[in-house]
């Protein structure tokens, strides 16, 4: 159940031919430990099974939505997230990454303490820096 008073976190994932990774993207996303999250996917005309992965993790959690659209890149897609996001704060995660069960609530405590440092997105082992959180505007 999520607080009312907590920040939503929109989370947009842009997906094209994903299939061998989105489960397990999605998986890090609704694992979070911070719940007030909406996850939005953006599928920029996928021709594999990516689009079925999607909706099966979609009748799990409620959180999901999905975007179909013909492909027309990655810019246009994350583009088409932030028209439809209603966070006021939005994280990118790419298709082919996870994230670490509380990202989403330490990137809060980051910013209710406003300290400014970077937290995790795990990827294939390695770390990176989450440069990609931001106040919506």
């Amino acid at each position: 159940m999520c607080n009312s008073k907590q920040p939503l976190i929109s989370i947009i994932v842009c997906v094209y031919n994903t299939e061998k990774y989105i489960a397990k993207c999605l998986k890090s996303i609704c694992a979070q430990t911070y719940a007030n999250i909406e996850i939005i996917l953006l599928n920029d005309g996928s021709t594999d099974k990516t689009a079925m992965i999607i909706n099966e993790w979609q009748e799990k959690d409620e959180r999901i939505v999905l975007v179909q659209q013909e492909n027309k890149g990655l810019a246009v897609a994350r583009n088409v997230g932030l028209d439809i996001s209603r966070g006021e704060y939005i994280g990118f995660v790419d298709a082919d990454d996870y994230i670490e069960k509380k990202t989403c609530f330490r990137y809060c405590m980051m910013q209710f303490y406003k300290v400014i440092a970077c937290y995790p997105c795990v990827r294939t082992g390695l770390w990176m820096r989450m440069e990609n959180f931001s106040l919506k505007i």
